[in-house]
């Protein structure tokens, strides 16, 4: 007989399951607590054992998501790639935006959820701060700011065109449905990148 702690695993599988199906199907608000209840074979009293509400489970799936995330792009500061810069990736993925991708393509309602059209301030600003912490930074290591920016001012704003342009291009691949590979992507971010 399974014990009390497997009970429970096996229970928050079943809802967070669940969720993903239907966050493929439908949006989030659009989900009720009982949709995911029925979804999952269970009664609406187990899913409340378990999560206080469905933004609760909501806020589990986007730590989840966020948490993986930053690992991957954790991976760029490798000294792999910082001593290498970025123009070797122009004809051939950058691993770690390659394995990014590769990530949001893997879990594609959670992607669609967090980061698609109707994407929430929250998870822009998240998504932003990791692109910042790490993509900016390798980004400045190896191409540098234009030569005419002198002043703090207009570095800062260089940078926050850089990274707009980055989560443009996340966002923009996950809006037209996420069709092309992580490979290609992760080749396209870097080319758009150099050209800046």
């Amino acid at each position: 007989m399974p014990t009390k702690r497997v009970e429970v695993i096996h229970t928050k599988e079943l809802i967070n399951h669940a969720f993903k199906e239907l966050l493929l199907e439908k949006e989030f608000d659009r989900i009720t607590v009982m949709d995911i209840s029925s979804k999952a074979q269970i009664n609406r009293a187990t899913f409340y054992l378990h999560f206080k509400d469905k933004q609760e489970l909501y806020t589990n799936y986007m730590e989840y998501f966020f948490y993986h995330v930053d690992i991957i792009l954790h991976n760029i500061m490798s000294p792999t790639y910082v001593n290498k810069g970025l123009d070797q990736f122009v004809t051939k993925p950058f691993p770690p935006i390659a394995a990014l991708f590769s990530y949001m393509k893997k879990e594609e309602a959670l992607t669609n959820c967090l980061l698609g059209l109707k994407s929430s301030r929250e998870t822009t600003l998240r998504l932003e701060q990791l692109l910042e912490k790490y993509y900016l930074r390798f980004y400045k290591a190896h191409k540098g700011t234009p030569y005419n920016m002198q002043f703090t001012k207009e570095n800062d704003l260089y940078e926050r065109y850089i990274l707009k342009a980055a989560m443009g291009i996340i966002f923009g691949w996950v809006d037209e449905g996420m069709r092309r590979s992580s490979d290609e992507m992760a080749i396209l971010f870097v080319r758009i990148s150099l050209r800046m």
